[in-house]
């Protein structure tokens, strides 16, 4: 069957988050819809955010996609998709079942009844099992691991939420009524988002409903939820290891290294993963990066992640130089230059200073000197994109 006419997406993310979002996606041209949360709240309540929006533009089939998963074999992903779309035009809330190559005990499992079309009808979830259960599920040929990944008409699910989770769809309709405006971004109110039941749409639907079908999926899928199973995706060099950007292993086997922003060199270390970004270095054992949660909590507990934002320059020339900064909300950064001009692009900046407090909005700028340093820091929801031009003093 054809799709139907493909809407602007909804994407759904952190306030922290959106201004990389919205450059990320820069490129596509896909006049895209940028839900903000304030507070996360799961899969169920994000998903009844883009149906609430997505019943008044015509009540269309949503393809609900997690943003880090890869698929390799697009042609079949998109049969899959033509299968489930056959489904969810009927009313059923369809699930994309990975057919499994090997037993996994890092997902969970669906197990399928009766054919209904090119589905099956969902019989039960699994939560993760264990290697035994697992190698019997793979015998048994009936289990998919659960992707995460589904399709459905907005009104299907919202339906099935007022069945099964009233609490979330009130909370989530209260807090869509209050939502604000900004170009691409759409800001979920915290004051009412925060008293949302924190619940995936697992918990909170598919397992309850009796209109859950499976579409099975071999389309070479990776969660890519770990950064072992991103080093699984590059191809390694002659000693088993990935460097992606500025990377360097001298006799070492197994490596991982990411770096876009400085030179990284490891001497005689095996199996070891290190992350640098313009804000930090991570290093851990290859094969434990799923504990990387572990350490954010950790930080977090001692206040010690990194907030601060960063200037990328853009253009300069022997007299000046242009740098942008996309802050997120909460992120600060420092002004010391000699001579800096500051403008605001998008959202709303403080600036703070022994001397003084001054809030600058959208295409307003200010001028700093080093006799006057200023922190900037962005105190909305909303991201803020600023551009900084400084001169040589000899110019000024």
């Amino acid at each position: 069957m054809p799709f139907e006419p493909l809407n602007p997406p909804y994407v759904i993310c952190s306030a922290r988050h959106g201004a990389l979002v919205q450059s990320e996606l820069s490129d596509w041209a896909l006049k895209e819809e940028i839900f903000l949360e304030p507070v996360g709240r799961n899969t169920a309540p994000a998903i009844a955010m883009a149906a609430l929006r997505a019943v008044q533009n015509g009540d269309p089939l949503l393809l609900v996609l997690p943003s880090d998963h890869r698929l390799s074999d697009l042609k079949r992903f998109e049969r899959a998709v033509e299968d489930a779309a056959e489904l969810a035009m009927e009313g059923w809330l369809c699930t994309f079942g990975i057919v499994p190559d090997h037993p996994e005990t890092g997902y969970g499992y669906i197990l399928r009844s009766q054919r209904i079309l090119n589905g099956f009808k969902v019989e039960r979830f699994v939560e993760k099992p264990s290697l035994d259960r697992a190698k019997a599920y793979l015998a048994d040929g009936r289990y998919n691991w659960n992707s995460g990944m589904f399709l459905f008409r907005a009104s299907s699910l919202l339906r099935e939420m007022e069945r099964w989770a009233p609490d979330v769809l009130q909370a989530c309709q209260k807090a869509y009524h209050s939502i604000s405006y900004e170009g691409a971004f759409l800001q979920i109110p915290k004051d009412d988002f925060e008293k949302c039941p924190s619940i995936s749409i697992d918990y909170a639907v598919m397992e309850k409903t009796d209109r859950a079908v499976v579409v099975p999926l071999d389309a070479g899928w990776s969660d890519v939820g770990s950064w072992d199973a991103v080093y699984a995706l590059h191809e390694e060099d002659a000693c088993k290891n990935v460097i992606v950007g500025q990377g360097f292993v001298h006799c070492g086997e197994g490596n991982y290294v990411h770096s876009s922003h400085r030179l990284v060199a490891l001497e005689h270390v095996n199996d070891l993963m290190v992350i640098a970004t313009d804000r930090a270095v991570c290093v851990m054992k290859r094969g434990e990066s799923q504990r990387v949660k572990d350490l954010v909590e950790a930080l977090e507990s001692q206040n010690l992640m990194p907030n601060q934002g960063s200037w990328r320059p853009i253009a300069s020339q022997e007299t000046y130089c242009i740098a942008e900064c996309r802050l997120a909300s909460g992120q600060t950064i420092e002004l010391n230059e000699e001579w800096a001009s500051i403008c605001v692009v998008e959202g709303e900046i403080e600036l703070k200073s022994e001397q003084e407090k001054q809030l600058l909005k959208k295409g307003e700028s200010k001028e700093i000197s080093v006799q006057n340093p200023f922190v900037i820091s962005n105190a909305t929801a909303m991201p803020a994109l600023l551009l900084k031009t400084t001169w040589n003093a000899v110019e000024r």
